[in-house]
């Protein structure tokens, strides 16, 4: 099918963006478990809050917290911040061993387990539809070298609105085969051009598997020429 551009980048977004998150993921996963394995837990106090400037000139909430470990008292800044959080509650720490005032929280349970199932989740889609576009593609191929061949007309086209990339729906062609008065109807794959002003009534060709018009394709790429009245040059925004 011409113009694959769309397919390739949504291929492309879901498995770089996959494989970001799931990198991400592991990184926090191993910091969490290296924390908790390594460093000491500890119960601290929340005695206030305080608001810092970024570097974007925006605020920053952090909290103060007390704790006691190994006989000493200690006051420092946390890092994090939830609205949750009172003054008097009491959050478990993890301090540095070897720098019992350094104390960290870890990153989340949730976000360790979000990050990987996000990107997972996006690598499996990337791969089905790197799949699916291999089996049409072999599909394709094999009816063509091997295939039977009639002549349909162009009678309907419609938008996937399930469907869009870059803001774009795909466009899917209706073509008829008449047969004796049995009229047989086929539907292109995914057209990414613009179609509405494409002619009904031109004919292209269809290949089908011997004794299976079920299994068919429709060759719609030999109605898109310079001659025919399909703006191939649109730039969508």
């Amino acid at each position: 099918m011409r113009n694959k551009k769309p397919i390739k980048f949504l291929i492309f977004t879901f498995l770089i963006f996959g494989t970001i998150f799931t990198c991400v993921g592991v990184v926090m996963n191993v910091i969490n478990i290296n924390i908790r394995t390594n460093y000491t837990p500890v119960e601290a106090t929340i005695t206030g809050f305080e608001s810092r400037k970024t570097n974007d000139n925006t605020d920053d909430m952090h909290t103060i917290i007390d704790y006691t470990l190994h006989g000493e008292e200690y006051s420092t800044v946390l890092w994090s911040y939830s609205s949750s959080w009172e003054i008097g509650d009491t959050i478990t720490v993890y301090s540095n061993p070897n720098h019992p005032d350094r104390i960290t929280q870890g990153v989340p349970i949730v976000i360790g387990i979000l990050f990987p199932t996000i990107g997972l989740t996006a690598i499996i889609i990337a791969v089905y539809f790197l799949r699916r576009e291999r089996r049409l593609a072999k599909k394709k191929r094999d009816l063509m070298e091997n295939g039977l061949t009639l002549k349909a007309t162009v009678v309907d086209f419609s938008v996937n609105t399930n469907i869009a990339v870059n803001q774009r729906h795909p466009f899917v062609v209706e073509v008829e085969y008449d047969e004796f008065g049995q009229k047989h109807r086929f539907k292109s794959e995914y057209v990414w051009q613009n179609v509405t002003s494409l002619d009904l009534g031109k004919e292209v060709t269809v290949y089908y598997q011997h004794n299976n018009m079920d299994n068919y394709y429709v060759d719609i790429d030999e109605i898109f020429t310079q001659d025919d009245n399909v703006d191939t040059n649109i730039i969508y925004h």
